[in-house]
């Protein structure tokens, strides 16, 4: 938790930081925050998935994921 709501940290700086975010990927800030501001809720027991649609191709696309 961050000023009372909740986000998901998107990773950890090596400065110790914190980059926070919504499930969206929206930043919170345009700075890392301090781990002394944060509450931990939960911890994760899964991995979060998004799966997207590829736009239609025709022959004369190539998509190489």
């Amino acid at each position: 938790m961050y000023q009372g709501k909740e986000y998901f940290i998107f990773g950890r700086r090596a400065t110790g930081y914190f980059d926070i975010r919504t499930l969206d990927g929206t930043k919170v800030n345009k700075d890392s925050i301090s781990y002394k501001k944060l509450r931990i809720q939960d911890i994760a027991k899964a991995y979060l998935k998004e799966a997207r649609a590829i736009p239609h191709m025709n022959k004369f696309t190539c998509v190489l994921a």
